[in-house]
């Protein structure tokens, strides 16, 4: 054996076989077969090992397309590869594929094309097993073959087409200047300050003068001491080899812009960056968001760059970043006011917050900074003293004009824009054109409100480009499967869609009356029966029951105040939602996670 592993050859052929033996679906092969004690340099991992072929992938370069034959299976040794669905359009990231992880494992078992395309995220070191080596092995060793179809089978019967696949946690994120004289280095070492809290994380920077050294070997040694590492670009120029070197190696890249300047030189490799925006937003943003289109913009207002804006992407970085999610239900959704005033008094710090309907109607107003007091005294004025709901008109396309309910969103949220928020926000809204859920996190933060509080028959559905929205909930009234694929940290869910009480009469009128004959005559029964409002937003809410249900699964914490009884237009309950909301965020806080309890959140 000592000879074996002085043997280069040998050396590499074991290594292969390591990687392969650690695929997910080979290692539950090999459990089920028995054969994990089977040595690596002679069990069925070593036969495919020798006929594995290196690749090699930049970052950007496709490994195949959607559509493509499906003819192999590839393992990443080093780097990042990214699935993305293309078709339907618009296209989307399906999963992150890192080191020890594998991509076409279905190919080598049927002849379908490929469903999604493979793209490299970064530079990205690869090992290709053909389907003509993997066959082999089967025809070779039955009980291999026998063990892998259990396997198969038992995936398959314990499969769900729900799961959420969430993005990992960045290993090595690059910090770029987007122009010039950008402050790099102080935001890096912040960043790495703050992460160092809770993971061993380490810097580099623009290796010494001298000759090129290679940078990728410095940065697999980086890698494989460390659990995150701080790539610092100190110069803007995209063909500069330092700087060109993190923009490709990056899993996440932060790129750190101002409002004096504008976008140069379009930087593909650097769209769906964080990124840092110092100075104010307004116009000066916009530019910016065109050129990058983010996956979320820091807006930095004063000049110190130890900002809590920077000490919230901290911890969006670690995965430790607190996300809270409201559901939509009517005057229910004054629960979330409580609910907030729990958490803060808890000092749990709310970096993110997502909400349906009226939980985007408040928690639009928290992203904003409102206080809950603050937000209490504008529900209070917009639902009671003004109601956004009785314009009515002849029912041609709906009950109401919808202009009150304008009114009051403009009102509340002026010409605020989502990018400059001072929390991330999103809220949903569902497409009555192409049944799809659409996710706002760009532009106004009105319209988006208003889309996602369009009550189908009461107002009229909201245009969107080539799109009609309706309320949210009608696909997804409690979004935490939306929050939690963005695996930035633990997400809350404050849930108070569920649980119906059916209609009944305080007072019902005798029996054969004037009046109970008339209501018999204009309903069609004399039984108990919601309002024309109430049973809108129940129908609404029952479309999304299952879902909402299944997004629970996705919380670290759920929050259900007790609605039982308030009907969901019963807007003068709003204190008692606001205490019920208390009273339920109080008692789930008691058993939270430690994750929950403390850490200064803001404010």
């Amino acid at each position: 054996m000592r000879a074996l592993a002085s043997d280069p050859l040998a050396s590499a052929r074991r290594s292969r076989a390591d990687s392969l033996a650690s695929i997910p679906i080979f290692a539950a092969v090999a459990a089920e077969a028995d054969s994990a004690a089977t040595p690596l340099d002679s069990g069925p991992w070593a036969e495919l090992a020798v006929s594995a072929e290196p690749a090699r992938l930049r970052a950007g370069e496709w490994l195949w397309r959607q559509g493509d034959p499906g003819d192999s299976l590839y393992v990443v040794l080093t780097g990042r590869l990214e699935a993305v669905l293309e078709r339907p359009e618009p296209a989307r990231v399906l999963r992150v594929v890192g080191r020890g992880q594998a991509v076409g494992e279905l190919a080598l078992l049927t002849d379908a094309t490929r469903s999604a395309s493979v793209r490299a995220r970064r530079d990205s070191e690869l090992l290709r097993v053909s389907r003509e080596a993997f066959e082999r092995l089967l025809n070779e060793r039955p009980a291999f073959a026998v063990a892998l179809t259990r396997v198969l089978g038992r995936q398959l019967r314990e499969a769900t087409s729900t799961v959420v696949e969430q993005d990992p946690v960045p290993g090595t994120i690059a910090v770029v200047p987007a122009v010039p004289g950008m402050p790099v280095r102080d935001v890096g070492g912040y960043l790495a300050l703050l992460l160092g809290g809770w993971r061993t994380v380490t810097r580099l920077e623009r290796p010494a003068n001298g000759a090129e050294p290679d940078y990728g070997r410095i940065l697999d040694r980086a890698e494989r001491a460390h659990e995150q590492v701080l790539l610092l670009a100190d110069s803007a120029d995209p063909y500069d080899p330092w700087t060109s070197f993190c923009e490709r190696q990056a899993d996440r890249a932060i790129v750190v812009a101002d409002g004096v300047n504008r976008p140069g030189v379009t930087r593909p490799g650097l769209r769906g960056c964080e990124l840092v925006m110092l100075g104010h937003g307004g116009a000066a943003l916009a530019p910016w968001v065109a050129a990058y289109e983010p996956r979320n913009v820091h807006l930095v207002r004063g000049g110190s760059t130890q900002a809590p804006v920077i000490e919230a992407l901290g911890r969006r970085l670690a995965g430790r970043s607190v996300g809270l999610v409201l559901s939509g239900g009517g005057a229910r959704a004054f629960a979330h006011v409580g609910v907030l005033e729990e958490l803060l008094s808890a000092g749990v710090a709310v970096d993110r917050i997502a909400g349906c309907s009226g939980g985007a109607f408040i928690g639009a107003q928290f992203a904003m900074g409102c206080t809950p007091q603050e937000i209490l005294r504008t529900c209070y004025a917009e639902f009671l003293e003004r109601s956004p709901m009785d314009d009515y008109t002849l029912p041609l396309v709906a009950l109401t004009r919808g202009r009150k309910g304008i009114g009051m969103v403009k009102r509340t949220f002026g010409d605020a824009i989502i990018e400059e928020l001072d929390r991330d926000f999103f809220c949903v809204s569902a497409d009555m054109v192409t049944s799809e859920l659409v996710v706002h996190r760009r532009g106004l933060l009105a319209e988006a409100v208003a889309a996602s509080m369009t009550l189908p028959g009461v107002f009229p559905p909201r245009p969107f480009g080539d799109r009609l929205l309706l309320d949210g909930g009608l696909l997804n009234n409690l979004p935490v499967d939306v929050m939690a694929g963005e695996g930035e940290g633990p997400v809350i869910a404050a849930d108070v869609s569920a649980r119906f009480d059916p209609p009944a009469r305080r007072h019902p009128p005798p029996t054969g009356t004037f009046r109970a004959r008339l209501r018999a005559w204009l309903v069609g029964t004399g039984a108990p029966m919601p309002t024309f409002g109430e049973t809108i937003i129940r129908s609404i809410v029952l479309g999304s029951v299952d879902t909402a249900a299944h997004a629970a699964q996705h919380a670290d914490l759920v929050i259900a105040p007790r609605v039982e009884g308030i009907g969901l237009l019963e807007w003068k309950r709003i204190e008692d939602m606001r205490e019920a909301g208390r009273q339920a965020a109080v008692e789930a806080l008691e058993t939270a996670p430690a994750v929950f309890r403390g850490g200064g959140g803001r404010s």
